[in-house]
């Protein structure tokens, strides 16, 4: 029996699930949900593109959900002030969700945050790539000039250094 406790304690390390606290923080955001019911209603139903990205997001770091829930988040921003500045009521609220441009509006900014998650970074690893061979290119063009200058000795490889030295061998027997 010490062994089974002391092996389940050598492979548990950290808890994952974060425990009271994690428990706590999400029973006072049910708590504030319920104060706020429409405001939480709106944001809830405009926020599935932003909950949908985070499960199904594979990185550790959630970039997709970040991406897709930062301008999801702005997509509905205008309703929930719209929704303030008015009557902040279900009613309110039930009438903006039967407003198909509203869903249009949340739902294409999470499709926008989403393109940009899928097409900023093989532009900017293209554009990195340009660049790095276009160093290469200076690089060799540069190389070629100091050959030119010093001959191949100062290019560094083994194969003209040999010849070099075998060339210099040549000369001095003859």
């Amino acid at each position: 029996m010490a062994k089974t406790k002391k092996g389940k304690a050598s492979k548990g390390g950290k808890k994952k699930g974060g425990g009271f606290a994690m428990k706590l923080l999400g029973f006072l955001m049910l708590i504030v949900g319920l104060i706020f019911l429409p405001s939480s209603t709106l944001l809830a139903a405009g926020l599935v593109p932003t909950m949908i990205a985070y499960l199904t997001d594979s990185d550790r770091r959630k970039t997709s959900a970040i991406s897709v829930g930062t301008l999801n988040l702005c997509g509905v921003m205008p309703f929930e002030i719209k929704l303030w500045e008015g009557a902040n009521t279900m009613a309110a609220c039930g009438q903006m969700l039967r407003n198909p441009e509203t869903w249009a509006v949340m739902y294409a900014a999470a499709v926008v945050g989403a393109v940009i998650y899928y097409t900023i970074p093989p532009i900017v690893g293209g554009l990195i790539a340009l660049q790095s061979q276009a160093r290469l290119n200076d690089l060799q063009r540069r190389q070629a000039e100091l050959r030119e200058a010093w001959g191949d000795e100062v290019a560094g490889s083994v194969r003209a250094l040999a010849q070099a030295r075998a060339a210099k061998a040549t000369r001095a027997a003859a």
